[in-house]
C-alpha cells in the first residue's frame, strides 16, 4: 500500500488528507497549521492508523510542501520505499482529486447549516465528509465493496451510518448520574458516527 497525501485548508484550518491505494480509502487528520511539527504528527498518526489494521505502508507521495520537505530525511528512514515528492510546479493527482471532493462536500454542508462552524470543528467536519465518501464504492474496487468495508473489515450498516448528519442537534447522556432531580442529558451537536457497530 502507498499513500497519496495533500494538505487542505478552509478558513485557515483543515486536515492532512491521505488516500490509501489501491483500496481508495480516505483518511483525514486535523491540523491547525502547515508547520513541521503538526504535519509530522499527522503523517505518523495516519501511518499508525493503517498499521493498527494490519496494513503496511510502503511509501508516501506528497506535494512539495515546505513542512514535508523538512522531514523528508526522517520519512526516508521510517518507510520502506520512502517518500516521493512531486516537482515544484506539480501536484499529487490522486490526493488532489480526493481533496477537491472533500472540500466541495464540506463547503456544501457548511452552506446548509443554520450556524457558523467554529474553526476548531472544521477538522471534524472533514472527518465526517471522508467517512461519507468512504461508504460508497469506486471503480477501483469490486462491485458492492466500499473502501470503508475494506478498512474496517465489516459491511457498513447504512441505517447506523446515516442516523444523523453533521450539525444535527441531539441529547447526550451524562456519564455519571445520581438520584437527584438534576438533568441526565445535555444538548449537543452531532459531529460524526463513532465508527463502532452502534454508530
Amino acid at each position: 500500500f502507498f499513500f497519496s497525501c495533500d494538505l487542505v485548508f478552509i478558513n485557515g484550518v483543515g486536515p492532512l488528507v491521505s488516500v490509501a491505494k489501491p483500496m481508495q480509502f480516505i483518511l483525514t487528520v486535523p491540523i491547525m497549521t502547515k508547520h513541521v511539527g503538526p504535519v509530522k504528527r499527522a503523517l505518523l498518526t495516519t501511518i499508525e492508523a493503517f498499521e493498527q489494521k494490519g496494513i503496511k505502508v510502503n511509501a508516501v507521495r506528497f506535494d512539495r510542501e515546505p513542512a514535508v520537505h523538512a522531514i523528508r530525511d526522517y520519512l526516508e528512514r521510517a518507510l520502506p520505499a520512502g517518500i516521493n515528492l512531486t516537482a515544484a510546479t506539480e501536484t499529487e493527482p490522486i490526493a488532489e482529486r480526493s481533496a477537491c471532493t472533500l472540500k466541495n462536500t464540506v463547503r456544501s454542508i457548511m452552506a446548509d447549516l443554520p450556524f457558523t462552524v467554529p474553526r476548531k470543528v472544521i477538522g471534524e467536519l472533514f472527518k465526517y465528509a471522508a467517512r461519507r465518501v468512504n461508504t460508497f464504492g469506486t471503480r477501483c474496487l469490486p462491485r458492492g465493496t466500499t473502501p470503508l468495508e475494506i478498512f474496517t473489515g465489516r459491511k457498513a450498516d447504512m441505517l447506523v451510518e446515516t442516523r444523523f448528519a453533521f450539525g444535527d442537534y441531539g441529547q447526550a447522556h451524562f456519564g455519571k448520574v445520581d438520584n437527584s432531580m438534576g438533568e441526565r442529558t445535555t444538548g449537543c451537536i452531532a459531529l460524526r458516527p463513532a465508527g463502532n457497530a452502534e454508530g
